[in-house]
């Protein structure tokens, strides 16, 4: 009984020996394969620029001169020669007004001219005749004063009747509405036998050989632009066709959004090209000046301590998806739209951390990500 005893418990201990070397190289096995997970970090490659930073902008397509057309004299629309889409020449009859009223006081300042000419003959000669009467003694000096006075005064009536009658002309003559050049009908916008006021919009015309392209410019990027820039413009409507284009208006007075209004101009006509197209105008807008060459990263890639200002840059590896980081010291320059400026310290394709800058450390292996790279 006692030997059994003795046995059993030599066995439990032996048991109890075995599992525990189990176990302990089951945990040694677990502590093996745990490994500490690289930190993912978001860089931007460094770009310098200075050269030509290539930008997009959305516009519409208008006419080189557009006439908004208009009556200087109010009236009756009598007759319309024109139609939408038709092409009118130079002095060509569009629209014209019922002269009638018009004519008639053409007639009545004609006739009032008339009669002013004979009031001034007539005055003119009780003059001469005055005048000789005052030198033979047979006219006093009071006659003849008056005499001159009434033929100055019939001389003037003639003179404001003459005005009268050219106005009225004028005001027959803008009863017709005539194309200031050879150009297109956009829009007709009355009908016949309609009222229309003095400045009322009656028509519009495209004229003008090279269409142009307005568009709206975001207030960071308005003072890189001056009149006679080259610009590239694309149409929607006029696939695998691209126009050379300048630069000839630039907006003083930003608009809603404060964007700046810009219109090009294209360098030659295309029969293919209407007012109202959408267009794509691209711009090359030289960053600073032209042999200068800077680099621009976002506020939150640099940092600061006693050392002064830094970033880290991520270095490739020889595995693949991992990267180590570095510290850089660089010299600031100026905060613009683009981010902050860099005089020193990077160059043109380092890679700059702008995310996970404060887990980072010197030589520290981290999971590397698509790159971000910063547009020229």
């Amino acid at each position: 009984m006692h030997v059994k005893s003795t046995l059993c418990g030599y066995a439990g201990k032996l048991s109890f020996s075995l599992l525990s070397i189990a176990l302990l190289a089951s945990c040694a096995e677990e502590a093996a394969v745990v490994e500490q997970p690289l930190r993912p970090v978001r860089f931007i490659e460094a770009v310098q620029t200075g050269t030509a930073q290539q930008l997009t902008f959305s516009g519409t397509s208008h006419a080189g001169l557009e006439s908004r057309l208009s009556f200087k004299v109010s009236g009756t629309l009598k007759r319309k020669k024109i139609k939408v889409g038709d092409e009118v020449k130079k002095g060509q009859l569009l629209l014209a007004l019922d002269p009638k009223d018009y004519q008639i006081s053409l007639q009545q300042a004609q006739a009032n001219l008339n009669s002013a000419k004979a009031a001034q003959r007539n005055a003119q000669a009780n003059y001469d005749r005055t005048r000789l009467l005052y030198e033979n003694n047979n006219a006093s000096a009071t006659d003849l004063d008056a005499a001159r006075a009434n033929a100055d005064s019939a001389k003037a009536n003639v003179s404001s009747s003459t005005q009268q009658v050219a106005s009225a002309r004028n005001q027959l003559k803008y009863t017709e509405l005539r194309s200031p050049d050879h150009c297109a009908v956009a829009s007709v916008d009355i009908r016949e036998n309609e009222n229309v006021s003095p400045a009322q919009q009656v028509a519009q015309l495209n004229c003008g050989e090279e269409p142009k392209v307005e568009f709206s410019i975001p207030e960071n990027y308005i003072s890189q632009i001056n009149a006679g820039d080259l610009a590239t413009v694309t149409f929607d409507a006029v696939p695998n066709n691209s126009y050379e284009a300048r630069v000839t208006e630039v907006g003083i007075a930003a608009s809603a959004g404060s964007a700046y209004p810009v219109t090009v101009k294209l360098v030659k006509q295309d029969s293919n090209i209407r007012a109202g197209m959408a267009a794509s105008v691209l711009l090359s807008l030289a960053e600073g000046k032209a042999d200068e060459k800077v680099i621009y990263v976002p506020t939150t890639a640099v940092a600061a301590d006693q050392k002064g200002r830094f970033v880290w840059v991520v270095f490739d590896t020889n595995e693949a998806g991992v990267g180590q980081v570095s510290r850089k010291d660089v010299e600031i320059g100026k905060l613009t739209a683009r981010g902050m400026e860099l005089l020193s310290g990077i160059t043109a394709g380092d890679k700059v951390v702008i995310a996970g800058r404060d887990f980072m450390s010197e030589s520290l292996l981290v999971k590397m990500p698509i790159v971000e790279a910063v547009a020229e």
